[in-house]
C-alpha cells in the first residue's frame, strides 16, 4: 500500500492564535487511516529538509479530506514555520499513516470511552471522538486541559458536538491559568490544575461501575500523561484498555551496563543486508544512518514507532518504548532508535510494521 504522498493545500483554518489546521488536497490519492493515527510531514525550511510527526485531526468516516492540526511550540522549527507560512506552502510531503494509538473494533463496541488530553493532545482525540460519534453508539467522556478557554483547539466544534450528542458526550474543560469566567457551554468546568483525586472523581461520577470496562485514550504533556496513568492504574484498568500517545517524553536513564567495545549488528533492510559497527553508547539507528542505510525514522525518542524492527538474533537493550504494546515486544519487535546491542550476535530486520 502506498505510504508516501505529495499533496497540495485544500484549506487552512486558524483554530486559535497558536494553532492551525491544514486540510490537504490529496490530488486523487487514496489515503486510508484509522482515527487517532499520525503522519510524518517533511518540508524544506531555510534550505534544509525537516521532518516531524503530526496527528491527523480528521476522521475516516467524517471528513472528505485528511487534515493535521499544528500548535506552535517553543523553539519548534516546523510548528512555528507552519503557523507563520501555512497559506504560502505549495506542497506537503507526507508519509504514513502510522501509530497504534487508534480506534479498534473493541473501542467501537465499548459502552464508554474516556478521552483525556491537554493542549495539542486534543488532536488525535478529536479524530477519535468524531469517528466514534458517527460509527458507534459509544458514550464518550472528554477531559480537555488548557491554560484558558481561548486556548481550546476545536472549541466551537466541540461545543456543537456536545449539544447535538448531549445524550452520549460529556466534555469537562479544565482551565489551569485563567481567572476569567468561561462560557457556560461545557458539561463541567474545572478552574485550576487537574489532580488525581479530581480526575478519579470525574471518571467515577460519569461512568459509574462501567469505568472498569471502558477504554482510555490519553494524549498530552508529560505531566498529564503521568497523572492520568497513575489514576487509571489505581483504578485497576487492564493494560489492553489503556492507550497513550507521547509527544516529547523525557529521556530515561540507561539502567544496564552497556558493552564498552564496538558491537557488530547485521541489519536486513529493503532486500539488502548491511553489517554495522555500533560504537559504545550508540543506537542501531544512529549507526545505520551514519552508514547511509536509509532506515525510516522520525521522533528518535521511542514515541512514533516508525523505526520498528524484528530482532532475529542476539540481545539488545531498548532504553524506552512508548509505542509498542507488550505483546509485540514479547514477539521480538524493537525500536532501532532506542536499541543498543549487547553482543555481537544481533541481527535485525526492518518490518514496516507500524
Amino acid at each position: 500500500m502506498k505510504q508516501h504522498y505529495f499533496w497540495k493545500t485544500a484549506c487552512i483554518i486558524r483554530e486559535t492564535t497558536q494553532s492551525v489546521t491544514v486540510i490537504f488536497d490529496t490530488q486523487g490519492d487514496v489515503f486510508s487511516f484509522k482515527a487517532g493515527q499520525f503522519v510524518n510531514l517533511t518540508l524544506s525550511i531555510n534550505g534544509e529538509s525537516v521532518t516531524r510527526s503530526y496527528s491527523l485531526s480528521s476522521a475516516p468516516e467524517h471528513d472528505a479530506h485528511p487534515a493535521i492540526t499544528v500548535k506552535a511550540v517553543q523553539a519548534g522549527i516546523m510548528s512555528n514555520y507552519i503557523l507563520t507560512h501555512a497559506e504560502e506552502i505549495q506542497e506537503w510531503e507526507i508519509d504514513g499513516p502510522h501509530g497504534f494509538f487508534h480506534v479498534t473494533t473493541e473501542t467501537e463496541n465499548c459502552k464508554w470511552v474516556v478521552l483525556i488530553g491537554g493542549g495539542s493532545g486534543i488532536t488525535p482525540l478529536y479524530s477519535i471522538l468524531k469517528q466514534l460519534l458517527l460509527t458507534s453508539s459509544t458514550n464518550i467522556l472528554l477531559v480537555d486541559s488548557n491554560k484558558n478557554e481561548g486556548d481550546v483547539i476545536f472549541a466551537n466544534a466541540l461545543a456543537y458536538m456536545q449539544q447535538v450528542f448531549s445524550d452520549r458526550l460529556k466534555i469537562v474543560q479544565v482551565f489551569t491559568g485563567s481567572a476569567e469566567t468561561p462560557t457556560a457551554r461545557w458539561s463541567e468546568i474545572i478552574q485550576g490544575r487537574l489532580s488525581r483525586i479530581r480526575l478519579k472523581k470525574i471518571i467515577r461520577q460519569n461512568l459509574g461501575d462501567e469505568y472498569l470496562n471502558a477504554q482510555y485514550f490519553v494524549c498530552g504533556p508529560d505531566g498529564l500523561l503521568q497523572l492520568a496513568t497513575e489514576v487509571i492504574s489505581g483504578l485497576e484498568i487492564p493494560q489492553h484498555q489503556f492507550y497513550q500517545e507521547y509527544f516529547q517524553p523525557k529521556a530515561e536513564e540507561i539502567t544496564v551496563s552497556l558493552p564498552q567495545e564496538m558491537q557488530e549488528v547485521l541489519i536486513h533492510h529493503r532486500e539488502q543486508s548491511n553489517l554495522l559497527e555500533v560504537e559504545p553508547g550508540k543506537t542501531i539507528l544512529e549507526t545505520a544512518l551514519q552508514d547511509h542505510v536509509r532506515v525510516p525514522y522520525s521522533c528518535k525518542n521511542g514515541t512514533c514507532g516508525i523505526c520498528v524492527a524484528k530482532l532475529l538474533d542476539g540481545d539488545v537493550y531498548m532504553r524506552q518504548n512508548y509505542v509498542l504494546p507488550n505483546d509485540r515486544v514479547n514477539e521480538g519487535y524493537i525500536l532501532l532508535c532506542q536499541s543498543h546491542p549487547l553482543n555481537n550476535n544481533v541481527t535485525v530486520e526492518t518490518t514496516g510494521f507500524v
